[in-house]
């Protein structure tokens, strides 16, 4: 046993989370491996969308919990292949504004239905609704 590390219960549920993030991260990038994006990509391309296609992108990187400079490497890459485009702010230069492009659309349009269908068949589907209710609030309280 290692001295000072986690132990029991503790470290069971650190493994087990760890255990559960790797588990769905590999079945959700199986699910885009032929696909012109990563799921982190494809993770703020649906940020995007829930905010209406269009968006500061302060908002954007509050909204999926990413750091503006993070943010803004991984929409340049969106950006070079065509999936969003950003713009400057007519009143203000110093605000950046990202837009799905038609083609970022699309591939929202096409890949959501499967993708959320996996979240829902590995993940959501081995617990209750209060369950999920209850894991969503516990969550919450790490920060």
């Amino acid at each position: 046993m290692l001295p000072d590390g986690l132990q029991g219960d503790g470290r069971d549920a650190w493994r087990e989370f760890l255990r559960v993030s790797r588990l769905m991260d590999d079945h959700l990038s199986a699910l885009l491996h032929q696909e012109p994006v990563s799921t982190g990509e494809f993770g703020v391309l649906i940020g995007l969308a829930e905010l209406g296609d269009s968006a500061r992108m302060s908002d954007l990187a509050g909204h999926v919990l990413m750091s503006p400079s993070h943010l803004s490497h991984r929409a340049a890459r969106l950006e070079r292949k065509g999936l969003l485009r950003r713009t400057k702010s007519p009143d203000d230069g110093r605000e950046t504004y990202a837009e799905l492009t038609a083609q970022g659309r699309a591939l929202i349009d096409r890949l959501l239905p499967p993708y959320a269908a996996a979240i829902e068949e590995k993940f959501l589907a081995h617990f209750s609704d209060r369950q999920r209710k209850d894991l969503a609030t516990w969550m919450r309280r790490v920060d």
